[in-house]
């Protein structure tokens, strides 16, 4: 399978290449790093070579370049389970739909061969957790079979590993799904021992707090969170309708305008993508309901309705 190459590139290592184009893949300089390992696969294809391209690819969103690169590089090694644990996470992030079963046929292939890899299994627990989410997006329908059989693939990553972070926190998310509340924060608890800076942690268990009605220690949460990352829209947003449910209706008020200004300020960022958050109009639009100021609640109502109908 080896291809035709230049006088000068046999005089090339296809390994300096290949390291060169990893050095600029850990610096997220994705472009530089296809380059290079376009040139190593040149002078020596090798499952090596096309798996690392189509990481790259991966990388660039361009999937169906990262699934064709995993393909050939299995023809040269089929037993090498990270190729298939690759091209699993590609069929999971599919455009416009993730293909579910086929990133759940890689992802067995790669058990099979390694079964005591906790991210395999975590993978798996990925991928029936999306299926749920998107089934309860698009639907309306909770599908708590999914959410059973997430946990138990992060159970099974906890089992190879104890301390196997990921798991634990998406173990968490789910226990929350399925109405489990304390074995929710047991979860997220357990992980801030671990990891104590992470502002994604406070939110998940301030929101389980705040389901359970105890919207003190959720407030508690959020201020962690908002303190951690000042600049993102979402702790004000949280600790917002946990002042609302406390009747504390300015400072709720306060929060949600808050976090439409941080929303405003991340829009004007061109390089992160930006999704509005229309839960903040219907937060301000319950608040002034509430304080009877009817004409502006609903102004607020309106515009939640024309942003999501």
């Amino acid at each position: 399978m080896k291809s035709a190459i230049s006088k000068d590139q046999k005089n090339e290592k296809p390994a300096a290449h290949n390291n060169l184009a990893l050095s600029y893949f850990e610096n997220h300089n994705f472009e530089e790093a296809l380059l290079h390992y376009g040139k190593a696969i040149q002078i020596e294809p090798s499952a090596v070579h096309y798996n690392n391209r189509g990481l790259a690819y991966f990388h660039c969103d361009k999937l169906d370049e990262a699934r064709s690169d995993f393909d050939t590089a299995l023809k040269y090694n089929p037993n090498d389970p990270t190729i298939y644990f690759n091209r699993g996470n590609v069929y999971l992030n599919w455009s416009p739909e993730p293909e579910f079963e086929k990133a759940h046929e890689d992802y067995n292939i790669a058990l099979s061969i390694a079964p005591n890899n906790p991210k395999l299994w975590h993978s798996k627990g990925l991928a029936f957790q999306a299926e749920g989410e998107l089934k309860q997006k698009n639907n309306n329908i909770v599908d708590m079979e999914l959410y059973k059989c997430a946990i138990e693939m992060y159970l099974k990553a906890l089992e190879v590993q104890e301390n196997f972070m990921s798991s634990r926190f998406h173990l968490g998310l789910m226990y929350h799904k399925t109405n489990r509340f304390t074995d929710a924060l047991k979860c997220f608890s357990r992980v801030l021992v671990k990891v104590k800076d992470d502002k994604t942690i406070y939110i998940a268990r301030g929101v389980v707090y705040q389901d359970m009605g105890n919207h003190q220690l959720a407030i508690e949460d959020f201020n962690e969170a908002i303190n951690l990352a000042p600049e993102l829209s979402e702790g004000y947003f949280r600790r917002g309708f946990s002042y609302y449910y406390q009747k504390r209706f300015e400072l709720a008020i306060e929060d949600f305008k808050t976090a439409q200004k941080k929303e405003l300020e991340l829009a004007e960022q061109d390089d992160l993508v930006f999704e509005k958050n229309n839960g903040i109009e219907d937060g301000l639009g319950c608040c002034f309901h509430e304080l009877r100021n009817f004409e502006e609640a609903i102004h607020h109502f309106d515009l939640a309705i024309e942003r999501d109908p």
